[in-house]
Order: C-alpha cells, then sequence, then structure tokens
C-alpha cells in the first residue's frame, strides 16, 4: 500500500473548488456546507518550518545591531517569550537563555563582529536560532494604529555550520512578519499606552518565532503572522 501524503495547499485549493461546486449543486438541506468552508479554508493545523532535534542543545539570538528595537528590554521579551514557549510545548528540553547569547554580541561592540556560529559556540550550544530584527513599528503612516514586527529568521547547525533553516539549495532566510489587531483606530498619545503596545507586539513575536518550530491549530494562529522564503 502506498505511504499517505499529506495536501500540498495547491491540493487544498484544488479539493476546494471541487468541494465548492458540489455545495452549488447539492439539493437544498444537504448538510455539505460545513466540511466545504473547512476545506476552502486550508488544513487545520499549520506544520512547523523546522522539527528541532531534542537531544541537542539550542539557543535563540535576537539580533538588534541596528537598534531597531526601541528598548533592550523588548528584545529580551522577544527571546524569553519564544523559549518559554519552546519548553512548555516541549520541542527541546535543553536550551540556552537568549540574553547569554545577546551578551556575546554586545561584547564585540569594540572588536570583530562574531559570526553566528561563533555565537552558538561561545555559549556551548549546538543550534542556533538567528533572528534579526528588520522592523517593529505601532504604525505605518503616523496616524493609524497598525502595530506589526518583521524578522529574518534562519537556523544553523554549530557544529556543521549547516543551515538547517531554510534548508540548503533553497532561499537564504525565512521572514516572519507579525501583526497585532487593535480595538483602537489611530495611534497611542501616551508613552503608557505606546509601552503598553510595543510590550503586546514584543510578547507576540516571541510566541510566532517559537510557533515556526511547532504546529499550530489554525484557530490559534492569530492575532496574525505569515512565513516566507526571501533572498538575502
Amino acid at each position: 500500500m502506498p505511504a499517505a501524503r499529506s495536501l500540498t495547499p495547491s491540493l487544498w485549493s484544488l479539493l476546494a473548488l471541487a468541494i465548492l461546486g458540489a455545495v452549488s449543486l447539492a439539493p437544498a438541506g444537504c448538510n455539505i456546507v460545513a466540511p466545504a468552508l473547512m476545506i476552502a479554508q486550508g488544513p487545520p493545523k499549520i506544520e512547523a518550518q523546522l522539527k528541532l532535534d531534542k537531544s541537542r542543545t539550542h539557543v535563540i539570538l535576537i539580533d538588534d545591531r541596528r537598534s531597531v528595537l526601541p528598548s533592550r528590554n523588548l528584545r529580551e521579551l522577544i527571546g524569553t517569550t519564544a523559549e518559554k514557549a519552546l519548553l512548555e510545548k516541549g520541542v527541546v528540553t535543553d536550551l540556552v537563555q537568549s540574553r547569554i547569547a545577546s551578551a556575546q554580541v554586545r561584547g564585540e561592540r569594540f572588536g570583530t563582529p562574531m559570526s553566528i556560529v561563533e555565537v552558538a559556540r561561545a555559549v556551548k550550544a549546538d543550534v542556533i536560532i538567528y533572528a534579526t530584527v528588520d522592523s517593529f513599528s505601532l504604525t505605518v503612516d503616523g496616524q493609524s494604529l497598525a502595530p506589526t514586527a518583521v524578522l529574518r529568521v534562519k537556523v544553523i547547525d554549530a557544529q556543521t555550520e549547516q543551515r538547517l533553516l531554510p534548508p540548503d539549495g533553497e532561499l537564504d532566510w525565512r521572514t516572519l512578519t507579525v501583526s497585532l489587531p487593535s480595538a483602537a483606530a489611530t495611534a497611542p498619545t501616551s508613552q503608557s499606552q505606546v509601552f503598553a503596545i510595543q510590550t503586546d507586539l514584543a510578547h507576540w513575536t516571541g510566541i510566532q518565532l517559537a510557533r515556526m518550530f511547532y504546529d499550530v491549530e489554525r484557530a490559534l494562529a492569530s492575532p496574525g503572522s505569515r512565513v516566507r522564503d526571501i533572498r538575502q
């Protein structure tokens, strides 16, 4: 018997069209709408971008050398939130604290910049999850509120220097874009409001970073994120 094969997004789309066509032809009272809607929306789970090896020591490095984030605390919050999610989900069992990796990067300020692999080896990690912050903003036009963070992510085996995510031969990075919906229509005016939204965005960014490495029910994927391949 041939091995079972999961449906790709394109196959889901074709199946959705077929089901929706059947719905339009189905007699009144036929209970086919619910499964059709489920298929039209895609698979019930968003699959992990990479399954991590529990037997190895991992570290997360949130790199903000261009000072995109408003404060160091937000960078640490992204890292610690991702760590907590990975540990709680049992994705990894041995994880070096991200702040230790960040300390290595801070120490290079007046010397030669360390490579990603060198940072991992310095903290005795086998695998490093490297995320550089490209954007972290609460508004795109200075008026409407649209909290969004953009990270470029890659995972590297520090022992072999092989890139695990994206795999060799594919594109250079995975870009993680995280959006945080808000009930407010306009940008915050007080410092306390700004701080609160920045904290929420950093927290959700850490969660979505961790979710790249385990399956997530589609209903739990909001407020919103998307991951795509890009060239460096």
